[in-house]
């Protein structure tokens, strides 16, 4: 009787163990606060792939990248200063690597030297 026990104890903390790390959020949002002029932006992220999509209306339109990324784990990062403006910046969280957003299009900043 006490052998099935442990193997229903271990049997549930590997359960629990699995379900947590199957788990990943595939999309993310991010809010850019409102400005003097206009309400706040929205875009979401499909964390894998890195596509940016910006949400205005109740109708999604995708950002622009220059070239195909690869898969990683991309995260947004909104930045706004006193006066309003703001500045988004994707972040691949496995290599480092990061974009800005200007004018609906990603450029890659370059790493330092």
């Amino acid at each position: 009787m006490r052998h099935w026990a442990l193997i229903l104890s271990f049997a549930s903390f590997l359960s629990v163990c699995f379900a947590a790390q199957s788990y990943a959020a595939p999309y993310e949002m991010a809010m850019v606060p409102p400005a003097a002029t206009y309400g706040p932006s929205y875009f979401r992220i499909d964390v894998e792939t890195g596509e940016v999509m910006s949400v205005s209306g109740g109708q999604y339109s995708r950002t622009t990248d220059a070239t195909p990324l690869p898969p990683g784990d991309y995260h947004l990062f909104p930045q706004v200063d006193q006066k309003g403006t703001w500045w988004l910046y994707r972040m691949d969280s496995k290599t480092g690597r990061t974009w800005f957003l200007l004018n609906n299009a990603w450029s890659e900043v370059s790493p330092p030297k």
